[in-house]
């Protein structure tokens, strides 16, 4: 009875363990081929999206009066103007009617890539008969200023403000930052999107805004705003004026990360300490301005000086030091993007 027992015992753990597969055998001198499907774990994360100025932005934002006599005050008593203003742009901030400076155009970046601007801003003359110039100051205190009726002034981001006249518009590079941070890759069974986080809104994403402030020279002549035909005065009529950006994507760059040291910038790979070698990039753009020359590397970082940066502003040994400190640091605070080309693979970072 006993040896029964095991022997139904042993036979049933041979049934069990021949149950737990079919193994199948290769005949003899045969080859057997295993394949296996590839698959791509791919999304493009390029996303290109840039919201602009519409509707009254663009017609009536930079509309401006021109009121040398305050008659819009004495017109109107129930509205608020800033005080001493004399050119008025419609406001809508910090509860005036009427401003010296127009409320800005704002550019958002929804794009999770950086954006640099191309921007050109001029007056206009037109039809205009104004013909009382434009001071390069905006107090009038300027060589050449004080007979001049009129300065307009563009206010940008990242920007020292800009005088503005009929003759040469005014041109620069800048850059509004990337929204990156603001999107995520989702799995849906195996296709996979990049996409803003649901919880993101407008005022979450980076913004670059442009203005033009404006001031009026109350001692220039009297015939600067009218003329006299036969003892009747007719108003001069005004210039327009003129904003124009256009937005580029900062495309296909790997990653990069930037240190500051002082006055110097430094990029490296975010891998590696430096990781650029000895060799200097083949270019550098810092707030899509080029930086030239490109300095030689330290340490195997691609090198950015205080000299680079506001020579790529537009200034020199020279013009720098007429600006206000104030303006300088302004300007140094201003890097926020450098893109480096190195061994023909472009990097990007971001300054935030």
């Amino acid at each position: 009875m006993y040896n029964y027992k095991k022997f139904v015992a042993l036979g049933m753990a041979a049934v069990m363990t021949l149950g737990c597969g079919v193994t199948a055998f290769a005949t003899e001198g045969t080859a057997v081929t295993v394949t296996g499907a590839g698959t791509s774990a791919f999304v493009d994360k390029d996303v290109y999206s840039v919201t602009v100025p519409t509707g009254d932005a663009l017609t009536k934002t930079l509309a401006f009066t021109t009121d040398p006599y305050g008659l819009v005050a004495e017109a109107h008593p129930d509205k608020k103007i800033e005080d001493g203003a004399k050119v008025l742009f419609a406001s809508t901030s910090d509860g005036l009617d009427y401003a010296g400076t127009s409320d800005a155009l704002t550019i958002i970046n929804k794009s999770s890539i950086g954006i640099v601007l191309d921007i050109e801003a001029k007056v206009v003359k037109g039809d205009a008969t104004y013909a009382g110039g434009y001071s390069k100051t905006k107090d009038f205190s300027g060589d050449g200023d004080a007979a001049k009726g009129l300065y307009f002034g563009l206010l940008a981001d990242n920007e020292v403000e800009k005088p503005l006249d009929e003759t040469t518009p005014v041109t620069f590079k800048n850059v509004a930052l990337s929204a990156a941070d603001k999107y995520e890759v989702k799995d849906n069974n195996g296709t996979y999107t990049y996409t803003t986080k649901s919880e993101a809104t407008d005022a979450d994403f980076p913004k670059y805004k442009l203005a033009v402030t404006a001031a009026l020279n109350t001692d220039a002549a009297e015939t600067t705003w009218y003329s006299i035909s036969e003892k009747v005065k007719s108003p001069l009529t005004m210039p327009s004026l003129s904003v124009k950006f256009t937005p580029n994507g900062i495309r296909q760059c790997k990653e990069a990360s930037v240190l500051v040291e002082g006055e110097n910038f430094y990029i490296s790979k975010p891998d590696v300490e430096g990781g650029f070698g000895t060799t200097k990039p083949a270019a550098i753009f810092v707030n899509g301005k080029e930086v030239t020359p490109v300095s030689e590397n330290e340490d195997g970082y691609a090198k950015v000086t205080w000299k680079d940066v506001y020579t790529a502003w537009g200034y020199n040994e020279t013009t720098i030091k007429d600006l206000s400190e104030d303006d300088q640091n302004k300007i140094f605070n201003s890097v926020k993007s450098f893109k480096v080309t190195a061994n023909s693979v472009d990097y990007y970072a971001e300054v935030k």
